[in-house]
């Protein structure tokens, strides 16, 4: 039986094919298993370098402050992509203060792009909500672009460090492919100086009231401005006071402080927010509070002469009102204490005047200064007594005695010029206001026609005086009959 033998040669051989048969397939096997790793990211740096979007630190004064952002895409999936821009927290400080939404803005910058389409390329606020920047071609090609954004100072921001977190999203469009995320963080540090600003709104530092202002109201002289600008960031109160807690003459006579009034308004709303007069003064008076971020505010107070300011002495008074402002916290943009003051200049005109009202026939007021039509009506034979009240009025702040004298301007007499006997006229006087003036016929008095009888003096300051005089007219049997009538004068004479 024959043995069959292998060539020692002959087998190398084969074993080297073997091996080699093997080693292909495990290659060809490797390259069927190897994980394939497709190009989508995104990349997003600040246009300047870093890491962040800075801006750095703004006042009210600065300059608009802009910064970019450059993002990149990097693709190989041949599918077309947009690129979302979403404001995950909010420009804020830490507190919760938000930046005005008009500060903060952005938009894409046209011809940073080279292939696809850029959204949003005129300047908006930036949006809370998913924003698109960008669209690839419909082939999906890699492409850059910039995103610009503005943070513009205003008079009204609140200060503090601002923190906010832009995420930028690339999402393939009808693709498996996942989406692709990087977070840009934003800062800004917002100052804000802060002022207060007082004056007239005729543009003085000293507030002026007349006597002449008692019908008219307030006017630009006598009527304060208060302009917060800025927000202080942090609440605030804003107070006046009287300086001494007085309004005096140079003869140091005191201004009665409850003759002047004032009205508090917001300037935007329009809202009265207090009323009152001067004597709330003289200790600090608040004005104006605030709302918590210590907003910019336009406060006018009016002050103007009440009714009794013409009863003061006829002088010229003058004080300082200051004010005040203080804050909630030490971190407030100004410090809490005076902030300025304001000159009142008030001039109160002499007034010396005697007024007369009468009844007429039909039962209607007349009044007149120093003269009166004394009537008594249709007389006849059955009457007994007749009478006609006069009110006489003293105005005077000249702060000097004075007395009053009456006189007949011609006889009491009818249609026909028939006269009452002396003894049948006469009058009695009647007090109507208790000043402490003297009255000099409180008994029933004969007229005596043809002179000036002096019927009234004052207390001894020359305080504003009132009452009243009847006069009675007596019939008799010889009487005749008719509408009796005369005038009558009242003269004032300083003492």
């Amino acid at each position: 039986m024959s043995k069959s033998i292998i060539h020692p040669m002959k087998n190398k051989m084969f074993l080297f094919l073997v091996v080699s048969i093997f080693a292909v397939l495990a290659m060809a096997v490797n390259v069927i298993i190897q994980p394939c790793f497709a190009a989508f990211s995104l990349s997003v740096t600040p246009y300047e370098g870093g890491y962040d979007l800075r801006f750095g630190q703004l006042d009210t004064q600065s300059a608009k402050a802009v910064k970019e952002l450059t993002i990149t895409i990097t693709t190989d999936i041949g599918k077309q992509y947009r690129v979302y821009q979403r404001l995950d927290k909010s420009l804020a400080t830490a507190d919760g203060t938000e930046i005005e939404r008009n500060q903060f803005k952005m938009y894409t910058l046209t011809g940073s792009n080279s292939k696809g389409t850029l959204e949003w390329i005129e300047e908006m606020p930036v949006m809370s909500s998913d924003t698109v920047l960008y669209t690839s071609n419909t082939a999906g090609e890699g492409d850059s672009f910039r995103v610009v954004y503005t943070l513009e100072p205003s008079a009204s921001q609140a200060a503090g460090s601002y923190f906010g977190r832009f995420i930028f999203v690339l999402v393939p469009i009808d693709s498996t492919q996942d989406e692709t995320y990087k977070t840009i963080n934003i800062y800004a540090d917002l100052t804000n100086e802060g002022a207060v600003e007082i004056s007239t709104k005729a543009g003085m530092k000293s507030i002026r009231i007349s006597s002449r202002d008692i019908e008219r109201g307030a006017t630009d002289n006598s009527t304060a401005q208060i302009s917060v600008k800025g927000n202080i960031g942090a609440r605030y109160n804003i107070y006046q006071q009287l300086s001494d807690s007085l309004i005096k003459a140079s003869s140091s006579q005191l201004l009665g402080l409850n003759s002047i009034l004032y009205k508090v308004t917001d300037a935007n709303s329009g809202a009265v927010l207090k009323e009152g007069d001067l004597s709330d003064l003289k200790s600090k008076s608040l004005v104006y509070s605030s709302d918590n971020l210590g907003s910019a505010a336009e406060i006018i107070i009016e002050y103007q002469p009440s009714a009794d300011f013409s009863r003061q002495k006829a002088d010229v008074y003058s004080g300082t009102i200051n004010y005040y402002m203080e804050m909630d916290r030490a971190t407030a943009a100004l410090e809490s204490g005076f902030v300025d003051a304001v000159d009142i200049e008030c001039e109160v005109e002499p007034v010396f005047k005697i007024t007369a009202t009468s009844i007429d026939d039909n039962g209607a007021a007349i009044s007149q200064e120093g003269v009166a039509f004394l009537q008594f009506g249709d007389v006849g034979y059955k009457d007994t007594t007749k009478e006609s009240r006069i009110n006489v009025k003293v105005d005077s702040n000249m702060a000097r005695p004075y007395t009053i004298t009456q006189k007949l301007s011609g006889p009491l007499q009818n249609e026909a010029g028939d006269t009452i006997p002396q003894g049948f006229f006469t009058f009695i006087m009647e007090k109507k206001d208790n000043a402490g003036g003297k009255l000099k016929f409180e008994d029933e008095a004969v007229i005596e026609p043809g002179s000036d009888k002096t019927i009234f003096v004052s207390n001894a300051n020359g305080d504003s005086d009132e009452f009243d005089v009847v006069y009675k007219l007596k019939v008799t049997a010889d009487t005749k009959g008719g509408n009796y009538n005369t005038g009558i004068s009242y003269s004032l004479s300083e003492l």
